[in-house]
């Protein structure tokens, strides 16, 4: 049998929740759904490693890249494989009523 990469864990993770993940989401989620369990590391903060593959490959492939970012605050990470397939909850709209200074008018955000 193949030994497990970080890559392998990372994209089985994304396929089965199919939703953005930071690098410690990745982690969590993967130990959670018992697909680690034949992966080995010595390092004490896998996330970190997580992340570095996936800065790694977004910096070098750029428009390429297997991953793509979609926030920010917190930074998450999706397959761009499924980037396209993500339902748009998302970027739903929600309105917001603020107070100018003639009264309230409406202002859209998207999310």
């Amino acid at each position: 049998m193949a030994k497990t990469t970080f890559w392998d864990f990372i994209e089985r993770t994304f396929f089965k929740v199919k939703t953005p993940l930071s690098a410690r989401e990745i982690w969590d989620k993967a130990n959670e759904l018992g697909i680690t369990k034949d992966f080995k590391t010595t390092g004490k903060t896998p996330w970190g490693t997580i992340a570095s593959y996936i800065y790694t490959d977004m910096n070098k492939n750029g428009e390429s890249s297997v991953m793509i970012q979609t926030s920010e605050s917190p930074t998450q990470f999706i397959l761009r494989d499924l980037a396209d397939k993500i339902e748009k909850m998302e970027f739903k709209e929600k309105k917001l009523r603020k107070k100018d200074c003639f009264g309230y008018k409406s202002v859209r955000l998207i999310i």
